[in-house]
């Protein structure tokens, strides 16, 4: 078999061209009612090739390959120096018909975003290019006539594509009672389909993947068919929490171009994302915040029924992805006065509902007056848990500072703050089974303790005489410094510890010493005890 007789039908369609047999005479209505819709498409891109050379393109590649697909034509543009992707859309008619093919009919959203995907392999296959532009043009084929050509210029509406290039938004990690600001980047820069985590992100971190990905479709985006490589930056702080899932799905869209890019570089963003594309609240709103402002950004999550607004910081939310399809500054919207928490709380506990105990009443008093620690010993039901609970009702106001770092620690562990916000001193009474990383702060992560949620208020310990002794030891560095100090292999933790320490304890095992008419306790039990 010759050489000649396996070229296929568009390859001599092609070699007819370039040898000049075909012109005007020889495309009949018959020869061209007859050609295939292959080598329909292919005389539309030759015609289309000769109508670039007469306007001083030069062609490089025809229907360039690769893993994401086929462009018809990639050219350069001498006189802007940027490669142009040309889409050829192609159509015959009758010769008394007035229809013609506009451009506009070879793009849709769909073929963008295949578009982009195919820049990016070619950028990356002809490195150092750095930018291409995307044409679209519409070809109308009527026998015995020459083609009508419409050329729309930049029909994308986005024009460069860097190799390589990185897309990065602001998002924020709770370290401790602090948010630490850490950078989202994201490439698409090829490779095998799938999300590469970078930045010692932690297994909820890790599971946010699953959730992007069901969340983005969902809320009817496509999902990138290249490998996109997240970086978590400072790499050398880990990563923990689930409120990375918002930034880093906005700055894989951004990287995409499936979302615009205005105003992205200029919020904090936390929030997770359920699978339905809800967007999520995220413990330590109050940290965040706090974080944000020092940074001069907006602060963007989801919407949070324990949102406190603090002076300086222009906060919003977001409630479903999809509303970014427009944009940030469409999409997210600001709290109402009427949407942050209320300052309401019940009364707080007061002495006068004490009868008696005048004596123990002095006592409360003169130890918030001097900041002393307090220990009642008596027996079962004489009322020491209810003088100690109203402590808090005759101690000074909170001020602002004090008030802050006690929202932003109760923030952090997802606790109530109506009190608070109603300018009511903490009081926190920790069971006696307590553990050491409970009272003072730890775990992993290392979050605060017992003795950091009472800062600024009431530390309560109710049978003090069962806590064990080397969990009340832990507690001498704190009382005496106001804060404690964990170090861990992952770093060093300052968490701020001021509290009034009050402390109950009954005199004997069974309580009722030295009522002996009741108490059954040997000495050496009851010497023991305390």
């Amino acid at each position: 078999m010759s050489a000649a007789s396996k070229k296929s039908k568009t390859q001599r369609l092609k070699e007819r061209w370039e040898n000049g047999e075909l012109d005007c005479g020889a495309m009949t209505p018959e020869f061209i009612k007859g050609l295939s819709p292959r080598e329909l498409g292919m005389l539309g891109e030759l015609i289309t090739i000769d109508y670039f050379n007469e306007r001083g393109y030069t062609l490089l590649e025809q229907g360039y390959r690769c893993t994401e697909g086929e462009a018809d034509l990639v050219l350069l543009d001498e006189l802007d120096d940027v490669v142009v992707m040309a889409e050829v859309k192609t159509r015959r008619v009758a010769l008394d018909c007035t229809t013609r093919v506009f451009p506009e009919e070879a793009v849709d959203a769909q073929k963008q975003r295949r578009y982009r995907r195919i820049a990016s392999c070619y950028l990356m296959e002809h490195y150092p290019l750095k930018a291409i532009r995307f044409d679209a043009v519409g070809v109308t084929i009527r026998g015995g006539h020459i083609a009508e050509i419409e050329h729309q210029y930049n029909a994308f509406d986005w024009q460069v594509v860097m190799a390589f290039e990185t897309f990065a938004v602001h998002a924020a990690c709770i370290r401790g009672v602090e948010a630490i600001h850490v950078t989202v980047e994201v490439s698409l820069a090829g490779g095998v389909p799938g999300i590469q985590m970078l930045g010692i992100p932690s297994m909820e971190v890790m599971e946010s993947r699953g959730r992007i990905r069901c969340a983005m479709r969902s809320a009817g985006f496509e999902i990138p068919r290249s490998g996109i490589t997240v970086n978590l930056a400072p790499g050398d702080i880990r990563k923990t929490g689930s409120g990375f899932d918002l930034p880093i799905a906005i700055a894989v869209l951004a990287a995409d171009g499936q979302i615009p890019r205005d105003n992205l570089d200029r919020c904090l963003i936390a929030g997770e994302l359920g699978l339905d594309g809800t967007v999520l609240p995220v413990k330590g709103e109050v940290a965040f915040q706090l974080l944000a402002r020092d940074l001069g950004l907006s602060f963007i999550a989801g919407r949070s029924d324990q949102h406190v607004p603090l002076a300086g910081v222009d906060c919003g939310f977001i409630d479903h992805l999809s509303q970014l399809a427009h944009g940030m500054g469409d999409a997210a919207r600001h709290y109402l006065d009427s949407e942050g928490v209320e300052a309401t709380f019940e009364p707080e506990l007061d002495y006068a509902d004490v009868l008696g105990q005048e004596v123990a009443k002095r006592g409360m008093a003169l130890a918030a007056a001097g900041e002393l620690g307090l220990l009642m010993i008596g027996s079962p039901g004489s009322g020491k848990t209810m003088l100690a609970r109203r402590m808090t009702g005759i101690l000074p106001e909170l001020s602002v500072e004090d008030q802050q770092e006690a929202l932003c620690i109760h923030s952090v562990l997802g606790e109530n703050i109506d009190g608070l916000l109603a300018g009511h001193r903490p009081f926190r009474s920790p069971h006696h089974s307590i553990s050491t990383a409970g009272l003072i702060g730890g775990g992993r992560p290392v979050h605060p303790g017992e003795i950091s949620l009472a800062h600024g208020g009431v530390l309560f310990l109710d049978e003090l005489a069962e806590f064990p002794t080397g969990v009340l030891q832990t507690l001498r560095q704190p009382i005496e410094r106001g804060y404690v100090r964990i170090v861990r292999v992952d770093g060093a933790f300052t968490f701020p510890s001021r509290f009034q320490l009050l402390a109950a304890s009954n005199p004997c095992p069974c309580g009722f010493f030295p009522d002996r008419n009741r108490c059954s306790c040997t000495e050496a039990q009851i010497q023991g005890y305390l």
